[in-house]
C-alpha cells in the first residue's frame, strides 16, 4: 500500500467515524484526489528550506483537508434532512389519525 492510499484511506475512515455510508462510490475519486494532493503538498513541505514557502504548504494542506470535511458535513446535513422528512410523515400519516381517533377533544376535531 503506498503513502497516498493510506491518506486516502484515512479520509474515508475519517467520514466513516462519523456515518457509516457518508462516503458514496462517485466519492472515490474525489478522496483520491483529495490524498494525492495531500501526498504532494507533504513533499513540497519537507523539501522546502524557505519557511514562507513550507507555511504556504501547510495552510495549502489544511485548506485540502477542510474541502473533504465540508464534503462531510453536506452530507451529513443531507441525511440529517432526510430524516427530519421521514420523521415529520410519519408523524403526519401515522401519528396523528391515532391521536385523532383516541383524543379528539384535545385535537379540536
Amino acid at each position: 500500500m503506498s503513502l497516498q492510499d493510506d491518506v486516502k484511506q484515512a479520509l474515508r475512515d475519517a467520514g466513516t467515524q462519523i456515518k457509516h455510508d457518508l462516503w458514496k462510490p462517485e466519492d472515490e475519486a474525489f478522496l483520491a484526489a483529495r490524498a494525492k494532493d495531500l501526498v504532494g503538498l507533504n513533499a513540497k513541505a519537507a523539501a522546502a528550506t524557505d519557511p514562507a514557502k513550507k507555511k504556504g504548504y501547510q495552510a495549502a494542506a489544511k485548506d485540502v483537508v477542510n474541502h473533504v470535511r465540508l464534503l462531510a458535513v453536506i452530507r451529513v446535513e443531507a441525511g440529517a434532512q432526510h430524516v427530519v422528512d421521514i420523521i415529520g410523515k410519519f408523524f403526519l400519516e401515522k401519528l396523528l389519525p391515532v391521536l385523532i381517533k383516541l383524543l379528539p377533544a384535545v385535537l379540536g376535531l
